[in-house]
């Protein structure tokens, strides 16, 4: 990979080139086609020898990454592709060793403690709700009486 204010033009036997895009990719079969992997293999192409060559939709989505920096290099109209396609090279602040040790000395944080935490909250919650819901007061009904008059509705006087 490209490294800050190197070039990519060294020749060496196991130098890479990679091309980096996002869009459609259809699996037929065992080819993968679509248009993400067409820009893929032309940005590929595009590349110098061990260095990554990315699209501007990647380059929205990493922009921002800390460790990544990405130089523009063209706008290019690219084979089987109806939109001129901006070009960025992908260069690195720090070595790539450097990133991965960064990121496997990282302290893992064990989140266990935190679901039973917050599962004991959920428990007494409910428990609490359904004590308050259950102890409702009673209400107590005084036993009366009442008279109502006797009519007869009935189209029979006798009944």
């Amino acid at each position: 990979m490209c490294r800050r204010n190197s070039e990519c033009s060294e020749k060496r036997r196991d130098a890479l080139r990679i091309g980096i895009h996002t869009g459609e990719v259809v699996f037929k079969g065992n080819d993968v086609l679509g248009d993400g992997v067409n820009v893929a293999s032309r940005l590929e192409k595009l590349a110098e020898e061990g260095c990554i060559n990315i699209s501007g939709a990647v380059y929205k989505d990493i922009k921002n990454k800390a460790g990544i920096e990405a130089k523009f290099i063209e706008e290019k109209s690219l084979k089987n592709v109806d939109e001129p396609v901006k070009v960025y090279q992908v260069c690195l602040e720090v070595p790539v060793q450097e990133v991965f040790e960064e990121k496997s000395s990282k302290k893992k944080t064990n989140k266990v403690p935190y679901y039973l935490l917050a599962g004991a909250v959920v428990i007494i919650v409910t428990i609490l709700i359904w004590y308050n819901l259950s102890k409702q007061p009673e209400i107590e009904i005084e036993k009366s009486i009442a008279v109502l008059p006797f009519r007869n509705d009935s189209p029979d006087s006798e009944n």
